[in-house]
């Protein structure tokens, strides 16, 4: 199914996706060190991770 809508996937579920990541946040105080490393597990097409990655 995920190769059918690849090319859009992004453009289908990114939004969903935000608002998650809004909840947790605003739930967990996510603060990495500076340069640490971060693992986002199940990351999928990376949309969490570029949001985690503008926190620092």
């Amino acid at each position: 199914m995920y190769d059918v809508t690849s090319a859009f996937y992004d453009d289908l579920y990114e939004g969903e996706q935000v608002r998650k990541f809004e909840v947790v946040s605003r739930l967990v105080k996510f603060s990495p060190p500076i340069g640490g490393v971060v693992l986002d597990a199940g990351c999928g097409t990376g949309l969490i991770t570029e949001r985690l990655r503008g926190k620092g």
